[in-house]
């Protein structure tokens, strides 16, 4: 279960980050301020990781995945309601942390 949950997770992502990109430059973002947009993930994957993975070995493990996909979940809304590149990039920050959640607890 827990496997199909996070290839779930993984799934959305690697669906979604193809098309980001010709959304943002719908947007009137250039190529630059999306590939910025795209390292603020990678970023939030780095500081997250740790902190995470810390909270992991606190916690249980079901309770962190619900929070972590409910959070995820609630990126993807914002995604639609992003207009600036600061915001973007928070968006994609934070949703860096929540992919690496769900990498972290799968092990």
């Amino acid at each position: 279960m827990l496997l199909a949950t996070v290839f779930t997770f993984a799934l959305s992502r690697s669906s979604v980050s193809p098309i980001l990109p010709l959304y943002l430059t719908s947007l009137g973002l250039s190529t630059f301020e999306v590939g910025v947009s795209f390292t603020a993930f990678g970023i939030g994957t780095l500081f997250f990781e740790p902190i995470i993975g810390f909270l992991s070995d606190k916690r249980k493990t079901k309770p962190m995945l619900f929070a972590l996909f409910g959070g995820a979940c609630a990126i993807y809304l914002a995604f639609l309601a992003a207009s600036s590149l600061l915001l973007l990039c928070v968006l994609q920050f934070l949703f860096g942390g929540f992919f690496a959640g769900a990498a972290i607890l799968f092990r």
